[in-house]
């Protein structure tokens, strides 16, 4: 196994600035968001949740198409049915047109979900739950449509039961088509979370038309992409995680993806794509993982919203800076015996000097990545950018370092 770094400077670029008690201030799993499409029999858009713990949890479940119109989604499902069933199939409520109800249009609000009206043909169900395994059916008898499933934790304070796994099994394709999961972490610190985006393995559970090669994006809430995954790798650690949250095993070398990752709290998405620009069914997981084994690796991504300490002031450059020598990041031992590939965007200054100051991650699919790129980037050289008089002026830049492994 060879591993590959590789670097592109955008030169030029002048950038503007499970028996666990979850205890207080600890952080879980709070809700679930899929869009796609709808329909019928087959077509019928399925989420899945898992409640652990003790007691039972308020759950608030959604099932929206009309009222996504004025958000521009063309060709919406006219009037979805919700139905919640448990793990046996039985089902425990259905709603078609939620009513208007004020204790729901309350729950609303206090999770931070947009406002319905009144007399929508749109579904909502306000419903405690045990303990257990259920799925939202949303289906669509007026013909296939887009729609979305969604499902919040509405209890508060230090609940005694919470949601250890989200799932959604639809059609994944290329640009609007992705399969897409949202969900939140709420709380104050950091949260361990499996996800897989299984494609291949479906088939021996009687799937057809899988997605045949799924790639596994993780997206911030600012749109930033955090973590990246083709082709899962058993070396990484994850198959006894798979084991420890009761999700079933991929093959070694299956094409499925899946990352382990430590979140701060904030939402994220989940994408689901095929390599190869084509589509299929994919399942997308999202576990919670109380405490991972030491002998998995657990990515730590890195994201800043702006410069962590203040910035060296930059002028408009009229000929750009020149690398001159470039020292090369060195590939993070423990990452590329896991198998784990990634990616860091630095932000820095190139001096008047032709040297570096102020190197940071703007954001990285791992701390180590991020701090093999910044002691790289920070050694290079540069011929200084000018000013139209002809002085050598400080300009701010930015490079992507694509950390990737080639099997010979």
């Amino acid at each position: 196994m060879r591993s590959c770094i590789c670097c592109h400077l955008l030169t030029g670029a002048l950038l503007a600035v499970l028996s666990t008690t979850v205890s207080l201030g600890a952080s879980r799993l709070t809700n679930v968001s899929v869009r796609s499409t709808a329909g019928t029999g087959a077509d019928t858009l399925i989420v899945g949740f898992s409640l652990t713990g003790s007691g039972t949890k308020q759950m608030l479940v959604r099932g929206i198409g009309p009222a996504l119109t004025p958000f521009g989604v063309p060709g919406v499902v006219t009037d979805p049915r919700l139905q919640l069933f448990n793990s046996a199939a039985a089902t425990l409520a259905t709603n078609d047109d939620w009513g208007g109800s004020a204790t729901v249009a309350a729950a609303f609000a206090a999770v931070g979900a947009f406002a319905l009206p009144p007399a929508s043909r749109d579904a909502a169900l306000l419903t405690p739950l045990p303990t257990g395994t259920y799925s939202m059916h949303l289906v669509s008898a007026g013909g296939p449509g887009i729609a979305l499933v969604e499902a919040y934790d509405t209890d508060t304070g230090t609940p005694t039961a919470w949601i250890s796994n989200i799932s959604a099994r639809s059609l994944a394709g290329t640009g609007a088509a992705v399969l897409t999961v949202g969900f939140a972490i709420t709380g104050e610190e950091r949260k361990t979370v499996l996800i897989r985006a299984v494609g291949p393995t479906l088939a021996g559970f009687g799937v057809g038309g899988a997605l045949t090669n799924p790639v596994l994006r993780l997206v911030s809430s600012r749109g930033n992409e955090i973590g990246l995954n083709d082709d899962w790798s058993a070396a990484a650690g994850w198959g006894p995680v798979f084991s420890m949250v009761g999700a079933f095993s991929l093959a070694t070398n299956s094409r499925d993806s899946a990352l382990l990752v430590s979140l701060a709290p904030g939402a994220y998405t989940a994408q689901a794509s095929d390599a190869g620009g084509g589509s299929g069914v994919a399942l997308i997981e999202v576990y919670d993982v109380p405490s991972p084994p030491i002998t998995s690796y657990v990515l730590q991504p890195v994201e800043f919203s702006s410069a962590p300490f203040p910035r060296t002031p930059t002028a408009l450059a009229s000929v750009n800076p020149v690398v001159l020598t470039q020292a090369r990041p060195i590939y993070p031992f423990d990452l590329r015996r896991a198998g784990l590939t990634g990616e860091v965007s630095v932000d820095f200054i190139v001096e008047p000097t032709g040297l570096v100051s102020g190197a940071y991650p703007v954001r990285a699919h791992d701390t180590q990545f991020s701090a093999s790129a910044i002691a790289a980037v920070s050694q290079w050289i540069f011929r200084p950018g000018r000013n139209a008089a002809g002085q050598n002026v400080a300009v701010r830049m930015q490079v992507p370092i694509i950390y990737t492994l080639d099997v010979e």
